[in-house]
């Protein structure tokens, strides 16, 4: 389901660089001003370099809004300079579907990735799931203080006040993995302390 916002404006984007984690900038060809694609947009049209795509934009959020004035919500590929082919612009209102919609909230995705690929830094996660890494931060410490994650504080030096890292995991138990342990040697234990 799509809900009309006041502020979103239907855009002629040209798609001019593509970053490490599949997301993409592009420039409103109307004013030049700076359009963020993220990669759930970027995968789900195969928008690639070079390419104009009529999107649905908004304007981003106000901490990023200096840089990047707008954030896409919806795309379609216009013009593709590989197969020079332009759509017209009514089948494009028609066919515009929005960015495939997330099933799970910000919450649910972070435990999901914590559980699949185990402890890991709040940038590493915030590259992962295309979100800022303060927003990040505030998620992984909201889920923390709610007892859903675990965290743990590494120290480069003995004498650091603060810490050098700070690594989340799904529970404690995910810090303790010894990855040259046989798993039937673990349950043997565990059975046998029983």
């Amino acid at each position: 389901m799509f809900i009309e916002q006041e502020d979103q404006v239907t855009a002629t984007v040209y798609v001019d660089q593509i970053t490490t984690s599949g997301s993409g900038f592009g420039a409103k060809m109307d004013t030049g001003e700076v359009v963020f694609l993220n990669s759930r947009i970027m995968h789900a049209v195969k928008i690639q370099i070079g390419d104009t795509v009529r999107a649905i934009v908004i304007p981003n959020y106000e901490d990023k809004r200096h840089s990047v004035q707008w954030r896409a919500i919806r795309a379609v590929v216009v013009s593709d300079p590989v197969n020079e082919t332009i759509t017209d612009v009514e089948e494009i209102e028609s066919t515009v579907q929005p960015a495939p919609a997330v099933e799970k909230d910000l919450s649910e995705w972070l435990c999901d990735l914590l559980d699949e690929h185990g402890p890991m830094r709040a940038a590493t996660l915030a590259r992962l799931m295309d979100q800022s890494v303060p927003e990040i931060n505030v998620l992984c410490r909201g889920l923390h203080a709610s007892g859903a994650i675990s965290r743990a504080e590494v120290y480069s030096l003995p004498t650091n006040k603060r810490a050098s890292h700070k690594v989340w995991a799904l529970s404690l138990n995910d810090f303790d993995i010894d990855p040259f342990e046989d798993s039937a040697e673990v349950e043997a234990d565990y059975e046998s302390e029983d």
